[in-house]
């Protein structure tokens, strides 16, 4: 098993801040596959520079990308 790295899910589940949503189990190719999904509850977390202040861009029209010249 890879978590993300820092996370341990079993020892979040253990501690009741964690829990399994779903788990997939399957055989392919001579080996065993497990998927899970966890939902874990995270504090808030306060931003490290408050006063900081992000630039939005307003004039963006279409987020959609262009395909051989024509929108999708």
């Amino acid at each position: 098993m890879r978590p993300h790295p820092g996370f341990k899910p079993v020892d979040a589940i253990e501690a009741g801040t964690a829990r399994i949503a779903s788990a997939t189990i399957r055989y392919e190719a001579g080996h065993w596959f497990l998927s899970f999904t966890v939902h874990v509850e995270r504090a808030d977390m306060t931003p490290a520079r408050p006063d900081a202040v992000i630039g939005v861009d307003l004039d963006v029209k279409t987020l959609a990308p262009a395909w051989r010249g024509r929108w999708l």
